[in-house]
């Protein structure tokens, strides 16, 4: 299965066209709002001292990698089960889950603690 993951901008550029009319179409307003969420997820991150946060969108899978405390971590939104999980990426092997929670319940958590709370285990 080949699967295509694009970036915010190459996301938006994909999804909208301009028709014969001089009119936008072809951009579900769902899915841009999903993804300034996700672009103000890595401001969040940033300040919080992530390095190198990327974002990539594929389907219902929103997916935020990131550099933090010299680990490679991601968070990976499931969109259509509504699931959170924080992990840390490590390459060939499987991915080691530091928390994985309801969305809702993974923010709260996130805004609470910050990331360092979670990412050291103080919960």
């Amino acid at each position: 299965m080949n699967e295509h993951v694009k970036g915010f901008n190459d996301f938006l550029n994909e999804a909208a066209y301009i028709d014969q009319q001089g009119e936008l179409q072809g951009l579900n307003m769902g899915d841009v709002r999903v993804m300034e969420e996700a672009d103000t997820l890595r401001t969040f991150l940033e300040d919080e001292g992530a390095r190198r946060v990327t974002i990539e969108a594929d389907e219902d899978i929103v997916k935020l990698r990131f550099e933090y405390a010299m680990r490679p971590l991601a968070i990976e939104l499931d969109l259509q089960q509504d699931i959170t999980t924080l992990f840390e990426e490590r390459g060939e092997r499987e991915p080691l889950i530091m928390l994985q929670l309801a969305s809702d319940e993974f923010f709260d958590l996130l805004a609470a603690k910050g990331l360092r709370g979670i990412v050291d285990g103080r919960l």
